[in-house]
């Protein structure tokens, strides 16, 4: 494996009581922190705490008390949600509150403005976090992009030069089940109810750097106009059904391109519906877990491997972008301002600027292979000079010491 050996904890490291529960990314930056030698502590507050928001509180205080950290660090605010009680034991306890946003921070702060203090730190792999929070009082905000698990795969093992037995694959589900789940949670109005389809829609038009509510008040306002008298909750709600249905059909917009091709789909059920007269022309194939290895293998045993991005975050990169070259594999995505800014564009990646050139891509990169697999060693080696979790973690621990 390419992974850097552990080393000694720094002298100015931050301790660090890491709040888990089992959600994306957690397991890497683990990994991450012990082979930087940070001073981390786990704490499972679904396994640990007892029940109830007081409880958590109290079992989360007896944890710090133990550990004495100088940090609490989640992932997409997870354990920060309690609002009052756990913002006020940190005050009074003096210690900083770090989240990195895996997913659009607005999302999840929308309507929070209460709980900006100089002692959290908002880590975002959205390129256009700052511009989002800052105008709601959240001005420690700092840009750290996803990366590659170096744990995972062998970022130094030859590209396999043949053997490719998928001419096009793509992973990933159609957003069906969450927008079903955010319908199922929220008692929206009529109103709403009318408009969302036609709200995702406009999301997924194109780039926007503004908030998802400003961008919705100029390209749909009917929408935005039945979410203002909403509460808190129920207009973060909104937003996530916006979201989720934008991400839906921009997705099978781009995806139902592919079927000239004899594209494989790995993703849920619901593709054979989504599809529809066209799902004849795909192979589709049950969901593989993401920590399995037959992942990896999915992607260098596809000639090209599909992606498209969430409009949520229109000017981010997915985590395909670095775990399908990680693993051998070459992918084509679309063109998003921070993949330019991470990889060298047509030399470490390969992309397409709107759905409508999906064809004409896909058509050219699978004659091209030679070229594919130049951009993908190159795109594996700028991953291993810059943009493993190691990395991530560093600059991480960099910024809590300034703090």
């Amino acid at each position: 494996m390419n992974a850097s050996p552990g080393r000694k904890p720094r002298r100015n490291s931050p301790r660090i009581l890491f709040l888990r529960f089992g959600y994306f990314l957690e397991r890497e930056l683990m990994a991450a922190f012990a082979l930087t030698g940070a001073d981390v502590t786990a704490f499972w507050p679904e396994r640990e705490a007892a029940p109830g928001a007081q409880g958590y509180v109290t079992s989360l205080l007896e944890r710090i008390q133990a550990h004495r950290p100088d940090t609490l660090l989640s992932i997409n605010f997870l354990g920060g949600d309690l609002e009052g009680p756990l913002m006020d034991l940190l005050n009074k306890l003096r210690l900083t509150f770090a989240t990195w946003f895996v997913d659009s921070p607005e999302l999840f702060l929308h309507g929070r403005s209460h709980l900006t203090s100089t002692r959290s730190v908002l880590f975002c792999c959205d390129p256009d976090a700052r511009t989002k929070l800052e105008p709601m009082g959240f001005d420690n905000v700092h840009h750290l992009p996803l990366a590659a698990d170096s744990t995972r795969v062998d970022l130094e093992a030859p590209i396999a030069t043949s053997g490719t037995t998928l001419p096009v694959s793509f992973v990933g589900s159609n957003w069906v089940d969450k927008l079903g789940r955010t319908l199922c949670n929220f008692n929206f109005p009529r109103g709403l109810l009318r408009h969302y389809r036609s709200a995702g829609w406009a999301l997924a038009q194109g780039d926007y750097q503004s908030d998802t509510l400003s961008c919705l008040q100029k390209r749909y306002p009917k929408f935005a106009t039945a979410v203002a008298p909403l509460s808190a909750s129920d207009r973060r709600g909104a937003l996530h059904l916006a979201c989720w249905e934008a991400n839906r059909a921009y997705r099978q917009h781009c995806v139902s391109r592919l079927a000239p091709f004899n594209a494989t789909i790995v993703g849920d059920r619901h593709w054979q519906r989504q599809l529809g007269p066209l799902a004849s022309q795909f192979s589709l194939h049950p969901a593989i877990g993401y920590y399995t290895p037959d992942l990896p293998r999915l992607y260098r045993a596809s000639t090209i491997n599909f992606a498209c991005s969430s409009t949520q975050m229109p000017g981010a990169v997915t985590q395909r972008a670095f775990d399908v070259p990680a693993a051998g594999g070459f992918l084509l995505t679309d063109r998003r301002r921070q993949m330019d800014e991470l990889f060298e564009p047509d030399v470490e990646s390969a992309c397409y600027d709107t759905p409508e050139d999906i064809p004409e891509a896909v058509a050219r990169w699978s004659k091209d292979t030679t070229r594919a697999r130049a951009v993908t060693r190159a795109a594996r080696k700028r991953i291993a000079a810059e943009h493993t979790y190691v990395h991530r973690v560093r600059r991480m621990i960099d910024i809590l010491c300034a703090q």
